[in-house]
């Protein structure tokens, strides 16, 4: 009896393990997804073009940046950012959802430098150095790939 209660407990542990490191990995490949986003959000400004991120985001996430974007041109202003610090501040999973509606959120805290620049004459127009963002971005998981269906600006502060 007792080496069916071992045998059990052995099995139970390591599908315990076996989850934690699933979660692991899909939280490595979520901060991922936000590394290359902030860097391919970051040269799609400078090139007014967001299509480098067709393969980070939902249609519907591509949509409102391209319209962000227009307004951007309209104004003649190119932003110009640099992400300074990025720091993680947690990971939630919704659960209780069908495993083809599955969804995500990663809080994230970054510092970027921003500067927005008359793109003929390349003068700069607006600069502010440390503003601080505290950003959920939600998740939308899509035949086994996380892509970004919204971030939401929970603070913005400017120094």
């Amino acid at each position: 009896m007792r080496i069916w209660l071992v045998i059990c407990l052995l099995l139970l542990a390591g599908g315990v393990c076996g989850c934690s490191d699933h979660r692991q990995e899909e939280e490595s490949a979520l901060r991922q997804q936000v590394e290359r986003y902030t860097r391919l959000l970051a040269e799609g400004y400078v090139k007014f073009d967001m299509s480098g991120l067709r393969d980070v985001i939902t249609p519907n996430h591509e949509a409102r940046l391209e319209h962000r974007l227009n307004g951007l041109k309209m104004a003649k202003r190119r932003m110009e950012s640099k992400l300074r610090k990025l720091d993680y501040l947690g990971v939630t999973f919704e659960t209780d959802k069908p495993a083809k509606q599955r969804m995500a959120t990663v809080r994230t805290r970054e510092v970027w430098d921003v500067r927005q620049v008359d793109p003929v004459s390349g003068k700069t127009e607006k600069e502010i150095q440390g503003l601080t963002y505290l950003l959920d971005y939600q998740f939308l998981q899509v035949d086994d790939r996380w892509l970004i269906e919204d971030v939401v600006v929970l603070e913005d502060t400017s120094p």
